[in-house]
């Protein structure tokens, strides 16, 4: 065993990889003693080798000597259970981990450890130490990497044709700005998030998933802009986005006949610098037609969390989730643009103590089921808003959020024209509060919703009531009654 063997791994950022490569590489098999074979023998039998179902996989995670490098190190359990069933014939021979492997020297110059595969115990052996040195050497869990790797050129490739990038898992910048002539489809590793309370002693690590991190450094431009028709059906997914240096205007702009937009699991969590207008908008200089948006986490990142405005023809969230953003969570509309057929299932709007979280604006059509939000207002229409035709709400669940005193207007209406219907909603309400605050309106319906410390309604005009557990609204004479 008196040669040196190298793992010359293709670079991948992340703390993981980078500890794996950095150990690997120094690692000189003539110093291997039969203790530390031995060792590497009972890493195997522990679950470093186990099959590629979720058990194993499980087994795989459990046996990390560190707890939270798990989100870590999951992202790299097809490397793991690779090299696992290249070790699986040493397990059945445990005298070699206990005596050293004997057999012919492999051949050197191999760009890569798997390459090995198929050499002799000696070689299969020192894959598995490898494993070892991995699980070893993955200790901490970072939100991006110690170093990035800039993917400027894979990026403009998509901006002159049509694309199909997948970026593996990793930490990346960029400042070539996405603006593509054709459909494309960016994936990442995969992004995911966890709730973001406070971390308790069984969940200390509350934090965004992120396989795939792409880091903007191209100043004041949208890092992904959509701006044409002939984009139509392009696809994000997978991914976190962070911003460094200048703050960008937006970080997703959708915009200019660019329709069926699909943003899939994409995360942006407390950019290190913040987008100047909003998170994500859509439809800012021209119609914007279905995008769609699903599983899409935005956290602490720009005075607005998803601003859509000229948008025709349905937009489409699912699960799409804005959270303590400067201002407001979602605003539907301005008084330039008008957003048609909102629909969202299963979103939150959950704002900072003071901010309202849904502020509408501009709309004909607004649909908001399964939902939730916080604030002390949960739905505003202010007085200068231009439309709120058909604003229906239902079978949501609000609250106030962290200070706990309640919500005082599930719906605060001031526009004359606005029409609304409420079904089924659970309220966390304030003393006094109301349901609807009808400062302003055309009509309301008002049915099943749940708010007992509340009133209906605070004037009672122009409001169908009826199976609210609430205290009614004022009495209102009949019109032409005399007192």
């Amino acid at each position: 065993m008196g040669t040196r063997y190298k793992c010359n791994f293709v670079p991948q950022s992340g703390e993981c990889w980078a500890k794996y490569s950095m150990r690997c590489r120094v690692l000189n098999a003539k110093g291997v003693s039969r203790a530390t074979l031995a060792r590497a023998g009972r890493h195997y039998q522990m679950g470093i080798a186990s099959h590629s179902d979720i058990d194993g996989d499980e087994r795989i995670l459990d046996h990390l000597p560190h707890s939270h490098a798990q989100p870590c190190c999951r992202t790299q359990l097809p490397i793991i259970r690779l090299i696992a069933r290249w070790t699986d014939i040493v397990s059945r021979r445990q005298q070699i981990y206990a005596n050293g492997a004997k057999g012919e020297k492999p051949k050197l110059g191999l760009p890569s450890c798997w390459q090995y595969a198929h050499r002799p115990m000696k070689t299969i052996l020192f894959a598995a130490l490898c494993a070892m040195t991995f699980f070893e050497g993955c200790t901490s869990h970072t939100h991006a990497a110690n170093q990035s790797v800039s993917i400027d050129s894979k990026l403009s490739e998509c901006n002159r044709a049509t694309c199909n990038l997948k970026i593996p898992a990793g930490s990346f910048t960029f400042s070539t700005e996405v603006n593509p002539s054709a459909i494309i489809h960016i994936e990442g590793a995969g992004a995911s998030y966890d709730n973001p309370g406070a971390p308790t002693p069984a969940f200390p690590f509350v934090e965004p998933h992120c396989i795939t991190t792409l880091i903007w450094t191209g100043g004041n431009r949208p890092p992904f802009l959509f701006n044409s028709y002939h984009v139509h059906g392009s696809k994000l997914e997978g991914f976190c986005l962070n911003a460094v240096g200048t703050s960008p205007p937006v970080f997703i702009d959708v915009d200019n006949f660019a329709g069926d937009i699909q943003l899939n699991d994409i995360i942006i969590d407390k950019p290190t610098v913040k987008a100047e207008i909003a998170a994500i908008r859509y439809g800012n200089a021209g119609i914007v037609v279905g995008p769609k948006c699903a599983d899409v986490f935005v956290r602490a990142a720009a005075p607005i969390g998803f601003d859509v405005l000229n948008v025709q023809a349905h937009f489409m969230g699912e699960r799409c989730r804005s959270v303590s953003n400067d201002e407001n969570e979602w605003v539907i509309g301005d008084s330039a643009h008008v957003t048609e057929s909102f629909h969202c299932h299963l979103c939150t709007a959950e704002a900072r103590l003071g901010n309202i979280p849904v502020v509408i604006r501009n709309v004909f059509g607004f649909s908001w089921a399964d939902g939730y939000t916080e604030g002390f207002i949960a739905f505003d229409i202010p007085s200068d808003a231009v439309n709120a035709q058909q604003v229906s709400i239902t079978n949501s669940f609000a609250s106030s959020g962290s200070d706990k005193s309640g919500v005082a207007a599930f719906v605060r209406t001031a526009l004359p024209a606005a029409t609304l219907t409420l079904v089924g909603n659970d309220i966390l309400g304030a003393t006094p509060s109301y349901i609807v605050e009808d400062n302003s309106l055309a009509r309301a319906t008002v049915i099943g919703n749940t708010m007992p410390s509340a009133m209906v309604a605070k004037n009672g005009n122009k409001i169908c009531v009826l199976g609210n557990v609430a205290t009614p609204a004022p009495a209102k004479p009949v019109a032409g009654a005399s007192d």
